[in-house]
């Protein structure tokens, strides 16, 4: 790879994130790579960055599975990655593919319409299991 090609993925990775209205620290929470790694990708430092990290890159952007490394290799270009939100392909090996409820699930399964109520959902159950945890906690002197 070349200082060019690092440098187009930077890049890339700046338009995506930014026009998804995200800041670096969003991208980590969204399951990217670190603050760090993001911000040397969007320096176009290059680095040997292992396969997880460019998966990681690729849900926490939205983008299809492998879009980092083709951008990477000068497979697929910036201007090709516009549109609208790409749905991440989710391989099986990873235990969230086949939760139900899982951000994977909702962008595969429900229409984007749906898509904010559905995890609405999903969030207030989940906050309420925990409240019942905390809950459960006090109540046995914790």
């Amino acid at each position: 790879m070349t200082d060019q090609d690092w440098a187009a993925l930077g890049d890339a990775v700046r338009e995506r994130r930014l026009d998804r209205g995200y800041s670096q620290e969003q991208l980590v929470k969204r399951g990217g790579p670190s603050h760090q790694t993001v911000r040397n990708i969007e320096r176009g430092l290059a680095a040997d960055y292992r396969p997880t990290t460019f998966r990681n890159l690729d849900r926490a952007l939205d983008w299809p599975r492998g879009t980092a490394e083709q951008v990477l290799h000068g497979t697929a270009t910036p201007g090709e990655l516009d549109g609208p939100l790409a749905t991440a392909e989710i391989p099986t090996a990873e235990p969230c593919a086949c939760v139900v409820g899982s951000p994977a699930w909702i962008d595969r399964e429900l229409a984007t319409e749906r898509r904010i109520n559905a995890i609405a959902q999903v969030f207030h159950g989940e906050v309420q299991r925990l409240l019942a945890l905390v809950a459960a906690a006090r109540k046995d002197g914790g």
